[in-house]
């Protein structure tokens, strides 16, 4: 059998729907990965067992992030580095490694939201859990986005301010210090790439490839484009069908955060503005576009909310 977790099916002893499985590990798993790639194996399993109706992709998040917990690597792959590379990706149907991309996902959920290590993933989990009470297939509601947005929910918290959050702190891996251990924890080759660099005022930018669900582009434009003027304007212009998030973060010498500013999630109309006062130590300002869907993601279906959109910056004063 290939490298897998595999269910003989369903146990009839327990109230909750639950599986008999087991798991395959390639016996040409390198030495130095063996830890990593048991853990991830054993989880993988393990996860199969407890909730049978979940997408792989949620298992392979929730794997890596698990196996991070356990052994410091990032899952049994480099998928969390190809993540960061495709920024326009998902967080778990489209992320990359079949969604073990969406460990940087959950390892931010957990870091903002834990009252003890782990506790928000395993609650999360153990909401998603269900029982069949009839028919033949199983049940799969409340699936782990639910649960997800729920318990963020309960804390006082919005989902779509963790998505627009963690779309800021992800640039900030290979470019400057970060208090956040999900993003500490990552080496500095899972780099976000620059979507596209503006080089004049005014400057207009479409976007090279569409977002998908929860997926973010980022622009920046350096010190010089804008000469000393103290203001800019700022317009995206999104395509329909989702909301959109739209922040621009001044950076100082160093690639530090001085300040940033937000524009209200855009509506049914996918328009927002941001006026950016230019504070004097800021040398470059980064764009951050999100796509933020229009509903909760589902991993058991197909992405359909990919969207495009331009971005639009010109002189204060003008």
């Amino acid at each position: 059998l290939p490298p897998n977790a595999y269910s003989d099916g369903m146990v009839s002893w327990t109230y909750l729907d639950r599986a008999s499985t087991f798991a395959v590990l390639s016996p040409a798993t390198p030495a130095a990965m063996l830890d990593a790639c048991v853990t991830a194996a054993y989880a993988d399993a393990l996860l199969l067992s407890l909730d049978p109706a979940e997408t792989r992709t949620w298992r392979r998040a929730t794997i890596a992030w698990l196996t991070w917990e356990l052994t410091g690597e990032l899952g049994c792959d480099e998928a969390v580095t190809r993540q960061q590379a495709e920024p326009f990706r998902s967080w778990v149907a489209g992320a990359a490694g079949d969604g073990a991309g969406g460990e940087l996902w959950l390892a931010y959920l957990s870091a903002r939201h834990d009252a003890a290590p782990g506790q928000f993933v395993r609650g999360v989990c153990g909401l998603a859990s269900q029982r069949t009470w009839e028919g033949t297939g199983l049940r799969a509601d409340p699936d782990l986005w639910s649960a997800t947005e729920s318990a963020v929910e309960k804390s006082g918290d919005r989902l779509l301010d963790n998505v627009e959050e963690l779309a800021v702190l992800r640039w900030f891996v290979g470019r400057g210090e970060s208090r956040h251990a999900a993003i500490a924890a990552l080496d500095g080759d899972a780099r976000v790439p620059v979507s596209r660099q503006m080089t004049r005022l005014p400057s207009r930018v479409i976007a090279s490839r569409p977002l998908e669900s929860f997926g973010s582009a980022y622009i920046v434009m350096n010190a010089g484009v804008w000469n000393g003027s103290p203001r800019l304007r700022a317009w995206l212009r999104g395509e329909y069908g989702v909301r959109w998030s739209f922040v621009a973060v001044q950076l100082d010498d160093h690639g530090h955060e001085i300040r940033r500013i937000a524009s209200p999630h855009t509506g049914p109309t996918p328009r927002a503005y941001l006026p950016i006062e230019i504070d004097d130590a800021t040398r470059q300002l980064l764009f951050i576009v999100t796509n933020l869907s229009n509903a909760l993601p589902d991993a058991d279906d197909a992405e359909v909310h990919q969207r495009a959109f331009e971005l639009i910056v010109d002189n204060g004063d003008n």
